[in-house]
């Protein structure tokens, strides 16, 4: 049911369903977690405002027929996450001029999500809900979210589509592919995303299927990997990965296999990299960090010494900058050195000792 109103913001969790996904991921009761969260989150709303026109009334009148167009990021979330989770950095974003658009994946990774089913007693679609799919053993695990990977790929290939027909002005009111918000003016997006710079940003496993996805796919002009997960990646889809890349890690959560396999994969662009950050960790770049400070959020491992604010900005700073060095044909590290000196905790490259890393003799 939508519950929310053109000019307010929307609940950052909408409905329940979000928290007794993440209690059966966490293996803890949904009725203790979804009691806890309630405590510290209760009735949080999300920074951007619902519906809001995509260019103000003044600047569009400004135009004179040539119109503005933005780039678009595709923001991907990771195991157990969803859609609203990763609010924060998508806004921050959407403030420096992009149109980010917000993935909610289908291939059994998400907390909770739900596809349509056409109902032959109801006559009309239905919801069917959708939560994650658990699997015990480490080794099985890795197998079946390299399966997904696949999936998610497809997914993203069907919402770079989606984009292409919104562009082109053929997705309006009344659209069979508008499931939430059919009163908004899906109109102004016509001639308005720049697709030739779309790229994608993505938390741990999202940034694991946004490198198959530059491997796979020609959709994509490159991405931002927070903190990635690689298992699940082989090293074949990894040296097949020639557009640019940038991995932003928590050195807290790294190690040496899975930053050997990121620099297999920055090595076929000279505007691939690493950067890491200290006082951080793995939850730093999720809304959870902000949503529950200081001593509570240290203690649920939401956030490290680094004072998520400041985290949270030089995060953003870094994102932002790699996107437009990349659209402006730029040196990245030319323009991300002075955010590396002014952020203490930033470092170019990895700390990690790469020498006790078995895949060392294999790349």
């Amino acid at each position: 049911m939508n519950t929310e109103t053109i000019g307010n913001n929307p609940l950052w969790v909408p409905r329940s369903e979000y928290y007794d996904g993440l209690a059966d991921y966490q293996e803890m009761s949904r009725f203790k977690l979804k009691s806890l969260l309630n405590l510290l989150v209760g009735q949080r709303k999300i920074s951007s405002t619902w519906q809001e026109p995509l260019i103000e009334e003044e600047e569009f009148m400004k135009e004179e027929g040539n119109k503005k167009q933005f780039p678009v990021i595709v923001f991907s979330h990771g195991l157990s996450g969803c859609r609203h989770f990763y609010s924060v950095y998508a806004s921050a974003l959407a403030s420096y001029g992009y149109v980010v658009a917000s993935i909610e994946h289908r291939d059994l990774s998400a907390c909770f999500t739900y596809k349509l089913k056409y109902d032959e007693d109801m006559k009309h679609k239905i919801e069917e809900g959708m939560i994650m799919k658990m699997v015990i053993s480490e080794e099985a695990d890795i197998q079946f979210r390299a399966s997904q990977v696949h999936v998610r790929v497809k997914e993203y290939d069907a919402l770079f589509d989606l984009l292409d027909q919104l562009n082109a002005g053929n997705i309006g009111s009344r659209s069979y592919r508008i499931v939430h918000g059919d009163e908004f003016d899906w109109g102004q997006f016509q001639s308005r995303l720049d697709l030739k710079n779309v790229f994608l940003a993505a938390h741990s496993f999202g940034a694991t299927s946004s490198l198959a996805s530059l491997s796979l796919s020609k959709c994509f002009k490159g991405a931002v990997c927070l903190d990635a997960w690689m298992d699940p990646l082989s090293l074949e889809v990894l040296n097949t990965v020639n557009n640019p890349v940038l991995f932003i890690n928590v050195n807290s959560w790294q190690w040496a296999d899975n930053v050997k396999r990121m620099k297999c994969a920055v090595k076929n662009n000279k505007n691939s990299g690493i950067v890491s950050m200290d006082g951080a960790v793995h939850q730093s770049f999720s809304d959870f960090s902000f949503l529950c400070q200081g001593f509570v959020g240290k203690k649920a491992g939401f956030q490290g010494d680094v004072d998520p604010i400041h985290f949270g900005e030089a995060a953003t700073e870094m994102m932002n900058s790699y996107f437009k060095s990349i659209i402006n044909g730029q040196d990245y590290q030319k323009n991300m050195k002075p955010i590396v000196e002014r952020y203490d905790f930033v470092n170019e490259g990895s700390p990690i000792e790469l020498d006790d890393s078995p895949l060392v003799s294999k790349i």
